[in-house]
């Protein structure tokens, strides 16, 4: 309150004044959610042992807004090895599920094997007690048998529409018949070469505006992720 103001200001100033307070309160109640709660951030640590750096959080943050937002278009670039993929690719997917457990996601990579790695990690995340216990709803559990090609959550399976909740595509594939409420695309090159051949780009583009373009919904969210 203005009586905890040690010193004397103008009404212009302590206005100012009690407004940069309310922000820091904002700022630390905002921490304190993510903490306790059932924040992207909280599940990674949770499942990793790691503390994230504060641009990691920053990642975080803007992530889980996609939960609810749509038409979002992300690009995040960032050198090899600095952990894009445990945020993005092993643990969003997950997050996001558990938030909204008939979400369907569709993660890209250069190959549908790494994909599939992808989509693995995701399932031993799903089974894990750590994110049971920040999504204990039945909804949002898998069934006893999953397999890495797609899987489906027990609300998605109840949808019977053939729509997984979860499917791992290579850069290429085919993306028919396939709805995406957020499509994820790490690692569209396998290798330097790879990135700088003129023939792989080319092939890249004309595989996202022929085939995924087409068949994605405008309200769609798309994350792309490279070095």
């Amino acid at each position: 309150t203005a009586k905890s103001i040690p010193f004397s200001l103008s009404s212009k100033e302590k206005t100012a004044f009690l407004l940069l307070i309310k922000e820091k309160q904002k700022r630390q109640e905002s921490k304190l959610a993510r903490m306790s709660g059932s924040s992207l951030q909280l599940l990674v640590e949770k499942t990793t042992g790691l503390q994230l750096e504060q641009w990691q959080v920053k990642m975080c943050d803007r992530l889980e807004k996609l939960v609810d937002q749509t038409g979002q278009r992300i690009l995040i670039h960032g050198p090899p090895q600095y952990g894009k993929s445990i945020v993005i690719s092993q643990r969003f997917p997950a997050y996001a599920i558990g938030k909204r457990p008939d979400i369907r996601v569709r993660l890209g990579c250069y190959n549908e094997t790494h994909a599939q790695r992808f989509s693995g990690i995701n399932i031993e995340v799903m089974r894990s007690p750590e994110y049971k216990e920040m999504f204990p709803a039945e909804d949002a559990q898998l069934p006893s048998s999953c397999s890495v090609m797609e899987w489906s959550t027990i609300a998605r399976k109840r949808k019977m529409d053939a729509q997984p909740s979860f499917v791992p595509l290579g850069i290429g594939s085919g993306f028919t018949g396939l709805g995406a409420d957020i499509l994820i695309i790490d690692d569209p090159y396998k290798n330097r070469e790879e990135a700088f051949s003129k023939t792989i780009s080319e092939k890249i583009w004309n595989w996202w505006k022929e085939v995924v373009i087409p068949r994605l919904n405008p309200q769609a969210n798309v994350v792309v992720m490279f070095h």
